[in-house]
């Protein structure tokens, strides 16, 4: 009987829970504009001296045991050092070059819907399908190199898996903590033997594209690819090292496309449970791109999914897929 009441309170939270979709999109849509105002009134007056602190950036210890993972990138930098890091780097993570990437995102989505459509009409697991794609997007938008993701699948994809697993094994244990432990276990001689396979694989990418860069040949997918922006700073600025180059790729690699995968999932089961929500954004998609299901998408007419839009930033507070930062204010 208690093992029936806790499964009965479990169903009903997550019935609320996802109950309240619909009605979240529907209010975000009719307020955006007076929340939108709130917001940015509370970020000036109260929130500023907090967001632009450098001493409340701080890392905690956790992230020290990514470090021989992703090395001294902004994922694991802190204070001073994480603030001159990301001035240095912010041309790259522009929202603006986001429009370059359309022709990628369009090509990598109809293999994505492609492989989908291939997978009958019963249930499959949607979570490798979408890892696959979504790291697929990030190699071609942040090193400009075009993989099969057959191939990325079962290479990158399992030495990151891997990677994961030590991370969170040592995070687990409170006696891998202390480094003078931790080096003495099997976890972490096989924790090194899968970072320099992963290293390796950045590697080979950044001497070909640092060896054709000098030569005066450029990304020929978009001149707005995150290596390419990383590569100007480095070579024509000097404003990086190689090291730093390729520590920002490793950290790029590591949060880019897990949470994107889960969140694609997310969202195919939330308007699955919302037929009504599913239909909205369905007639969206034909009223602003029309019924030429073969013609690719254009950054205007993703701008002009108002709707949709809502619909992810919904799904994505429901069941956001981020592990907490786990950082330590100062002050």
């Amino acid at each position: 009987m208690a093992g029936q009441h806790k499964r009965k309170i479990k169903s009903t939270t997550v019935y609320l829970r996802f109950h309240l979709f619909s009605e979240h999109v529907r209010e975000i849509q009719q307020a955006g504009k007076m929340n939108e105002t709130k917001t940015n009134h509370l970020l000036r007056n109260t929130g500023t001296s907090v967001l632009t602190n450098a001493v409340n950036v701080d890392r905690s210890f956790f992230y020290g045991m990514m470090v021989p993972w992703v090395g001294g990138g902004m994922l694991t930098l802190g204070g001073e050092a994480w603030r001159t890091r990301r001035k240095a780097v912010k041309p790259g993570y522009h929202f603006r070059i986001l429009d370059g990437y359309v022709p990628i995102l369009n090509r990598r989505g109809e293999r994505l819907v492609k492989k989908m459509s291939g997978m009958g009409g019963g249930f499959f697991n949607v979570i490798p399908v979408a890892r696959a794609a979504t790291l697929g997007v990030l190699l071609e938008t942040t090193m400009g190199v075009d993989y099969d993701e057959e191939i990325e699948r079962v290479g990158y994809l399992n030495i990151h898996d891997a990677l994961s697993d030590s991370v969170t094994k040592r995070a687990a244990n409170f006696h891998y903590w202390f480094d003078s432990i931790y080096a003495f276990t099997r976890e972490c001689r096989e924790m090194k033997r899968n970072v320099e396979k992963a290293r390796k694989f950045v590697d080979t990418i950044l001497q070909k594209r640092m060896a054709d860069y000098k030569k005066g040949i450029r990304d020929p997918i978009s001149s707005n690819v995150f290596l390419e922006i990383l590569l100007l700073m480095c070579v024509d600025e000097g404003t990086l090292t190689e090291i730093d180059v390729r520590d920002e790729c490793m950290a790029m690699l590591i949060g880019g496309f897990d949470p994107t995968a889960s969140n694609i999932a997310h969202t195919l089961y939330l308007l699955g449970l919302h037929p009504e929500v599913q239909a909205k954004v369905h007639d969206e998609i034909i009223l602003v791109c029309g019924e030429d299901w073969d013609k690719p998408f254009t950054a205007e007419e993703v701008k002009d999914l108002t709707y949709m839009e809502c619909a992810l930033k919904v799904s994505d507070c429901a069941t956001s897929s981020a592990i907490p930062a786990f950082d330590q204010p100062r002050e």
